[in-house]
């Protein structure tokens, strides 16, 4: 069956040809297929239609993704759930990255110094340098308990010790006297020697030396007329003699010759660069005869000298007394 519109021509007021009516109206069948006719608000029920379709279908798609297993327990939207201290994220802020600051080389040790004295010595120990443009030790002494460097009133250089393992230094002094010392480090600069570190200051006394004991280094000396009859080295002649001579032995040092020296003017005398009368190398002959002219007194010394090339005196050591002998004329 066709329907067809009410004919608002036929004076009805039951139906108004209103859009909105035609969903609460019946329609009216039409006359023919050919007067067929869509209601105009057909386009927007189906369009309401499709979306109503899509949001059941997306909700169903969302039910669908977020719902949670059977096991899970739920949680309603605004419930302040609080999650265990164990569980919650901690939070922390940012560390903040700075610049480390500059390291400083640590400062040069001072050097240990340590001294002790002998007689006429001083011996001093100091510890090694530990650093950078080592160039010398400067080992200072100093009448007065104030050493510096560059040197200052009363200070002596000892030493310049360029190397840096050595430690220790025997210094030469006069006996009977304080001196003050001290070890400087030191670099090369553009006007000379910078110091890098000293050491301490040492004060020390230092022993005046033992007087060597006193040797006698002298000799003593006898004379003895020898006649023929007694015999002897050089045998007398008609109207002389001979005359035997003894001395102690020399004892000291640097001894190579004995000289024998005699006169008749009472002070027999060898002089450096002379020759004596006699002379003999071996330090064990203490003893001699001398031939002499009758009629006279004889004086008669003995030396000990040395020499390293000739017999002549260059340096005297020692000498005897004077011994005197009277020849009788014949």
């Amino acid at each position: 069956m066709d329907y067809q519109k009410p004919d608002p021509d036929q004076g009805s007021t039951q139906y108004d040809a209103r859009v909105e009516d035609d969903f609460v109206r019946p329609l009216q069948p039409m006359k023919s297929i050919s007067h067929r006719r869509l209601p105009a608000a057909l386009p927007l029920a189906i369009a309401g239609i499709l979306v109503v379709s899509s949001i059941a279908f997306g909700a169903t798609v969302i039910r669908n993704v977020v719902t949670p297993p059977p096991d899970a327990s739920g949680v309603d939207v605004g419930d302040e759930t609080t999650v265990p201290e164990s569980e919650a994220p901690v939070i922390t802020e940012a560390p903040v990255v700075t610049e480390a600051p500059a390291t400083e080389a640590p400062a040069p040790q001072p050097l240990t110094l340590t001294a002790s004295a002998s007689a006429g010595k001083v011996t001093l120990t100091w510890t090694k340098y530990a650093g950078d443009d080592f160039a010398y030790y400067k080992v200072v002494r100093s009448t007065d308990a104030t050493v510096s460097w560059p040197l200052g009133e009363g200070d002596t250089l000892v030493a310049a010790i360029c190397d840096i393992d050595k430690l220790s230094l025997v210094d030469t002094v006069t006996g009977g006297k304080t001196y003050s010392y001290e070890v400087f480090a030191v670099k090369s600069a553009e006007d000379g020697y910078a110091v890098i570190v000293g050491s301490n200051v040492v004060t020390i006394a230092v022993p005046a030396p033992t007087p060597a004991p006193t040797r006698n280094c002298n000799m003593s000396l006898t004379a003895s007329l020898v006649t023929a009859s007694a015999g002897g080295v050089q045998p007398a002649t008609a109207g002389g003699g001979n005359v035997h001579l003894s001395w102690s032995k020399y004892r000291c040092d640097h001894f190579q010759y004995y000289g024998v020296v005699f006169n008749t003017s009472g002070n027999p005398v060898l002089h450096i660069g002379e020759t004596p009368p006699f002379y003999y190398t071996e330090v064990t002959t203490t003893s001699v005869n001398v031939y002499v002219e009758p009629g006279h007194t004889y004086y008669f010394r003995v030396y000990a000298y040395n020499d390293q090339t000739y017999c002549e005196a260059k340096h005297i050591l020692g000498w005897s007394n004077v011994a005197k002998v009277v020849v009788p004329a014949v």
